[in-house]
């Protein structure tokens, strides 16, 4: 059997692997940072599309629902879509909350918002007087 013959590196071609290598893990952890990114965002998705917002409006309208939306997005989904309407038949000075779905037109239970007429939106506290009238109104439509 010949013997082998010995590889001698040239320090150029070392300097070069060396770059490749701290290339190789520069492009892991920004696919690692990528995966955690991609992750959160799934997460705050889906606690996000869980909880009642109030959105208002540029035209002096409010709307609640479950709100979704998407980064970089020009527009955002209101899930289980409400505003309030005050009830003219009762003398007392009442207010009812009204599922968009219920309007004369039908539509779906959703609405797409542009971002450029949302003023403002609020976060609904999970116990409030609010969020109880709309679970209510949710649960008595099924």
């Amino acid at each position: 059997m010949a013997p082998r013959a010995k590889t001698i590196l040239n320090p150029a071609s070392e300097v070069s692997f060396r770059k490749i290598r701290n290339i190789s893990l520069v492009k892991l952890g920004v696919f690692i940072l990528a995966i955690i990114f991609i992750l959160w965002l799934i997460i705050s998705f889906f606690v996000k599309m869980n909880s009642w917002k109030a959105v208002f409006l540029d035209n002096n309208q409010v709307f609640f629902g479950k709100f979704v939306t998407v980064p970089f997005s020009s527009s955002i989904t209101l899930h289980k879509t409400h505003y309030l309407k005050q009830n003219a038949s009762s003398s007392a000075d009442s207010i009812d909350i009204v599922s968009i779905k219920d309007n004369i037109h039908n539509p779906e239970d959703f609405m797409e918002i542009s971002r450029n007429h949302i003023l403002y939106s609020e976060q609904l506290k999970s116990g409030s007087i609010m969020v109880q009238a709309l679970d209510r109104e949710v649960a008595k439509a099924k």
